[in-house]
């Protein structure tokens, strides 16, 4: 049973807006920290990046199984 035609890209769409809004801790909080750095914080956001870019590929390449 499916509920919409573009499953993926819904998928995607909503991935990016929870991204974005995950990155919110990330410049506003982690910076007050006592001895957070601007490089630490650069790689905690490429590593955000990366998880999410793979995640994403992940769930959204994989083939749909068909039914019988």
């Amino acid at each position: 049973m499916r509920f919409t035609r573009h499953p993926a890209a819904i998928f995607s769409v909503i991935s990016a807006i929870v991204f974005i809004v995950t990155l919110i801790p990330d410049f506003t909080y982690i910076p007050t920290v006592p001895g957070a750095s601007n490089g630490q914080t650069a790689i905690l956001v490429l590593m955000h990046v990366i998880a999410a870019s793979v995640i994403v590929r992940l769930l959204t390449s994989t083939p749909a199984r068909q039914s019988r």
